[in-house]
C-alpha cells in the first residue's frame, strides 16, 4: 500500500518563497526607515549646539578699553568715552602716535569650540584713515595701562584693517583669526589693538568706548557665533 505524497507544485513553489520572503522584507523596511531618523537627530543637536554671542559692557559683558598716548607716556586714559588712533610725525619735532586697546572676555565660551565668525563693532565718531587690527601680545588693565607700561607689545602683522568712511557711523570687521587662536586657547587672549600708519598731517580717528553712557548700541562689541564641543 502506497502512501500518497503531496505533489510540488508551481503555485505552491511560489507561495512557499513569499512567506519566506515577508520578514526579510520587514526587516529592510525597518533599517531604511531609522537611518533618516537618527539623521535627523544628530542634525538638531548641532543645530541646538550653535550660540550667537554679542560681548559689550552695555550688555552686562566684561569689556576693558582705552587709548594709550606717546606724548602722555605714564597717563591712563581708561576713564575716557572716546577711543583714539593716530600718527602724526614730522621728525625730529613731531611724533604723536595714540593706540586704542580693546579687549572682551570670552571666557565663557568652553574651549576648543568651532568658532564660525568673529566681528568687531565700533562706532566711528571721526575715522579719515584706514586703522590696523592687532592682537595685543602682553596683558593690561584699562585703569592703570600707559604707553610705558604697555610698551609697544602687539603683534607686528595686522589680523585686518578698517577702512576709513564718513563720519558719525558704524564700523563692522572680521576678526575670526584672533578669535579663533583666544577660543582655543592657542595664545591668551589679551585684546586687540588698533594703530595707523604714520602722517605728516592728520586728523586723529576716534571710536566711541564702553565708558559711552548712551545709547549702548554704540559701545565697541564682538559678536561671536560658535558651536560647543
Amino acid at each position: 500500500m502506497h502512501t500518497r505524497r503531496d505533489v510540488p507544485t508551481t503555485a505552491n513553489t511560489v507561495r512557499r518563497l513569499f512567506l519566506l520572503s515577508v520578514p526579510l522584507l520587514v526587516s529592510a523596511c525597518g533599517a531604511g526607515l531609522e537611518e533618516p531618523a537618527a539623521e535627523q537627530d544628530a542634525a538638531q543637536q548641532t543645530q541646538a549646539a550653535r550660540v550667537c554671542t554679542t560681548f559689550s559692557r552695555g550688555l552686562g559683558w566684561t569689556v576693558e578699553d582705552t587709548t594709550i598716548v606717546s606724548t602722555s607716556p605714564d597717563s591712563n586714559f581708561g576713564w575716557t568715552p572716546l577711543l583714539g588712533v593716530e600718527h602724526v610725525s614730522v621728525p625730529p619735532l613731531v611724533d604723536t602716535r595714540q593706540h586704542t586697546l580693546l579687549r572682551f572676555d570670552l571666557g565663557t565660551i568652553p574651549a576648543n569650540s568651532t568658532l564660525h565668525s568673529a566681528t568687531l563693532h565700533l562706532f566711528a565718531v571721526a575715522q579719515p584713515r584706514t586703522v590696523a587690527v592687532r592682537g595685543a601680545t602682553a596683558p593690561w588693565t584699562e585703569n592703570t595701562v600707559t604707553w610705558n607700561s604697555f610698551n609697544g607689545a602687539y603683534d607686528a602683522a595686522a589680523t585686518t584693517q578698517i577702512s576709513g568712511g564718513v563720519v558719525l557711523s558704524a564700523r563692522s570687521v572680521e576678526v575670526s583669526p584672533l578669535v579663533d587662536a583666544w577660543i582655543a586657547r592657542r595664545r591668551p587672549n589679551h585684546g586687540f589693538v588698533l594703530t595707523t600708519t604714520r602722517e605728516v598731517l592728520s586728523v586723529p580717528t576716534h571710536f566711541y568706548g564702553s565708558e559711552l553712557e548712551y545709547p549702548f548700541s554704540q559701545q565697541p562689541a564682538l559678536e561671536v557665533c560658535y558651536t560647543t564641543p
